[in-house]
């Protein structure tokens, strides 16, 4: 059969790559292109992505990444297949322009070939997830045939904690159904951080826990199991999480999360909410986000009863004992009792300083309760149990004793997002 073999000395385009090596071709064949071993340098990634790369991966929406660097590279071709290849990364930068990823000042090596190879070796200065922003660090891998596994942990600084991958392995790149081998964990992030950089009302507190076993089939990314976490000095739980298309353009992110006994006054402090004492339960089911934004959940937050507590080990009996039938000591400020009073539209904002309530700093309460069922862009809102043509937001307890009331059964998402923001941001209310 016809057979050809060049030799290339150098091959230069447009000052953007350099290349030499040998190439073996076999006419016969119906890959003409036989065997080939190709040296190649990229003096700068930015005009090279954009020429040889940019063009093959608009299907994959990956044709829009910004970057810059120095990358040289050697490319095994046997038998009328890639057989391997390895490249060096200097000062490597890549950020996606629709702002999914990107990682700054890239250093090392990426080694692939069907059989074993020697490790894959990349640290990075830094980087972001979508807008949260990721630290320095270091990956060691190896990534052979359709298989690739990480050889050392890695830890991802995160919102001022790390997200640490203990073991991760993938089978079957390229495949129908690739399978995952995860372990990791999230060790001290700072909620304020997470929901500040997607837009949404702020939520303090730290983020640590386990994370169970992964599993991505059809650009789809699915929790096997329970997220179970801590924050708050409560216990936190995430159920049937799943992210479809999560570097596509329109992200998907379904799940439901369950949050017992937080220390209400630690989330009020950390919001300037007004100061609260006591527990609060929060359950936020069918959460759907599209683009990082809510479209739809039903989310409750109530007091837990004193039973519960106690079969959660947050008060003893002898608590219960001492504090009667409050169990967990429950107050709450003059501020906190206007800014509820705001999100719920009562009309009665300010009302404690314009009474002889203004003299007490704090009210002893039962009972907070507050749902908000999101669709089309609407919340309906409801509290504990209907009163006078709307429902209790807060149940008063002991003298002086208050109640609020809201009005308010539908309110416009973002109408009620500037409500939580203007209330986290301002100074309280004014008594004279």
């Amino acid at each position: 059969p016809a057979s050809l073999k060049l030799d290339i000395q150098r091959w230069q385009h447009q000052r953007i790559l350099d290349a030499d090596g040998t190439l073996q071709f076999q006419f016969a064949d119906e890959t003409p292109l036989k065997d080939a071993d190709i040296r190649l340098r990229v003096s700068d990634l930015g005009p090279a992505y954009k020429t040889y790369v940019s063009p093959f991966l608009i299907e994959q929406n990956l044709d829009s990444l910004q970057t810059a660097g120095k990358v040289t590279g050697d490319i095994q071709w046997r038998n009328g297949g890639l057989d391997g290849f390895k490249a060096a990364l200097t000062a490597v930068h890549i950020d996606d322009s629709k702002g999914r990823f990107g990682i700054y000042d890239a250093n090392g090596r990426i080694e692939w070939g069907k059989t074993a190879t020697a490790p894959t070796e990349i640290s990075w200065v830094g980087g972001h997830i979508y807008k949260l922003d990721v630290g320095k660090s270091r990956l060691k891998a190896r990534i052979a045939g359709a298989d690739a596994h990480l050889l050392n942990p890695l830890a991802l600084p995160l919102a001022g904690g790390a997200v640490r991958v203990n073991e991760f392995a993938v089978y079957g790149l390229g495949g129908e159904q690739p399978r995952l081998r995860f372990d990791g964990q999230v060790d001290n992030v700072d909620l304020a951080q997470v929901t500040r950089s997607f837009g949404w009302p702020e939520f303090g507190g730290r983020l640590s826990g386990r994370l169970p076993t992964l599993e991505y089939i059809d650009d789809r990314l699915t929790l096997q199991g329970v997220l179970e976490a801590q924050a708050f000095d409560g216990n936190m739980q995430v159920e049937n999480l799943r992210l479809e298309q999560p570097f596509g353009l329109l992200p998907r992110l379904y799940a439901d999360i369950h949050m017992r006994s937080l220390d209400l006054e630690q989330v009020t402090r950390v919001y300037e909410f007004g100061r609260i004492e006591g527990r609060l339960d929060v359950d936020v089911t069918g959460l759907e986000l599209v683009n990082w934004q809510p479209i739809a959940f039903d989310a409750h937050l109530s007091t837990p009863s004193n039973k519960a507590l106690k079969e959660r080990e947050v008060i003893s009996q002898s608590a219960l004992t001492v504090l009667g039938f409050g169990g967990v000591r429950r107050r709450i400020s003059q501020r906190a009792v206007d800014n509820i009073a705001n999100i719920g539209g009562s009309g009665a904002a300010g009302a404690v300083s314009r009474t002889f309530l203004r003299f007490f700093d704090d009210f002893a309460y039962n009972r907070i309760g507050w749902r908000c069922r999101l669709e089309n862009g609407v919340c309906s809102m409801g509290g504990l149990y209907p009163k006078n043509g709307g429902y209790v937001l807060v149940e008063g307890r002991l003298l002086p004793r208050i109640e609020i009331i809201g009005y308010q059964s539908k309110v416009d998402w973002a109408t009620l997002v500037d409500r939580i923001r203007a209330v986290q941001d301002s100074d309280g209310p004014v008594i004279e």
